[in-house]
């Protein structure tokens, strides 16, 4: 039986952003909150408390991904921020899984 798992995702560019959405809502019981703008993180944190994990896609500049990180750790130092830069389906799930200290 597999988990419930609320991610918020960001990756500036819309159509991978989309894939890895529904990548990520292939596994059971996963929810996935999308968004292209990394301003746009600590706003979906504060909106969603019962968030999982932060999963980090390509796009972002060395300095928007520190303001990440530190948005996410101002809110809840106990969200994972994940990156994920490419790879199969079965390395997305494996990525936060491994994060989340989930055994398959």
């Amino acid at each position: 039986m597999n988990r419930n798992l609320n991610i918020v995702s960001i990756c500036k560019d819309p159509e991978i952003g989309a894939v890895m959405k529904r990548l990520l809502e292939q596994e059971e019981g996963w929810t996935c909150i999308s968004c292209t703008c990394p301003e746009s993180v600590s706003m979906l944190l504060e909106k969603n408390t019962q968030i999982d994990a932060v999963l980090v896609g390509s796009g972002l500049s060395d300095e928007e991904e520190q303001n990440i990180q530190q948005q996410v750790a101002s809110l809840n130092s106990f969200i994972p921020i994940v990156h994920h830069y490419g790879g199969g389906s079965g390395l997305i799930w494996a990525e936060i899984k491994s994060a989340l200290g989930i055994k398959n």
